[in-house]
């Protein structure tokens, strides 16, 4: 439609940040569509479970006086208790899918920087090839898990194994693009997670190998 004032042409959409229906200029309409493909992109691969979520919204809204969380803080409140689980069992895999839904939280909320990091930290482990430490149900499990915990592996980054993840690499570029990263600014991003990573973790794989490998994938740089 044309405005009555101006004669311009006017559009309606949808704003991404509340979801409420405006009328908006060309301009406008531009800025909208683009927060869509950058936030609606992200994707939610966690299936809730119902009673774990309410039970974290409560002692959530303890914690903020009453005030009542979002969904978004819901989500990150049990996104670092699974980081913390999982790194205490061992089970590296599943850090780094933590990982990545954090990474995915974050950019649907447009905090683009922020995702970028964890992006980034999933390649890094992803080339380092993280394993789960199995868990043990079976009879005698003082003597089983005590050979699990010698026997485990937690990265084995053979060349067969090591890839990074398609999914990831086009969040990658999509993100560095809407930023105008370049190289040099998006390599010291990823250096300072991954050193991180490497002092917490002693992962055998150096972010600098990590990285040359990385800038194949990333066209736009």
């Amino acid at each position: 439609m044309r405005c009555p004032h101006c004669g311009k042409t006017m559009f309606v959409r949808t704003r991404f940040e509340d979801r409420v229906r405006v009328v908006a200029t060309q301009a406008e309409a531009d800025v909208i569509d683009e927060k869509w493909k950058l936030g609606g992109g992200a994707r939610e691969f966690r299936q809730w479970d119902k009673d774990e979520f309410e039970k974290e919204r409560a002692m959530l809204r303890k914690r903020f006086y009453g005030q009542e969380p979002s969904d978004s803080d819901v989500k990150w409140s049990i996104f670092n208790k699974d980081l913390i689980g999982f790194a205490m069992r061992g089970q590296w895999g599943m850090y780094r899918s933590v990982l990545l839904e954090m990474g995915e939280l974050l950019r649907g909320k447009l905090k683009l920087k922020d995702a970028l990091g964890f992006y980034f930290d999933v390649c890094y482990l992803d080339w380092n090839v993280p394993n789960n430490k199995p868990i043990w149900h079976g009879p005698d499990p003082y003597h089983s898990a005590a050979r699990i915990d010698v026997d485990f592996i937690p990265f084995s980054p053979i060349p067969e194994r090591q890839f990074f993840a398609p999914y990831v690499i086009d969040s990658i570029n999509v993100v560095c693009t809407n930023l105008n990263l370049n190289a040099e600014r998006a390599e010291g991003i990823f250096m300072r997670r991954a050193e991180q990573i490497e002092r917490t973790l002693k992962t055998p794989v150096s972010p600098r190998e990590c990285w040359r490998e990385l800038l194949k994938k990333l066209p736009f740089l």
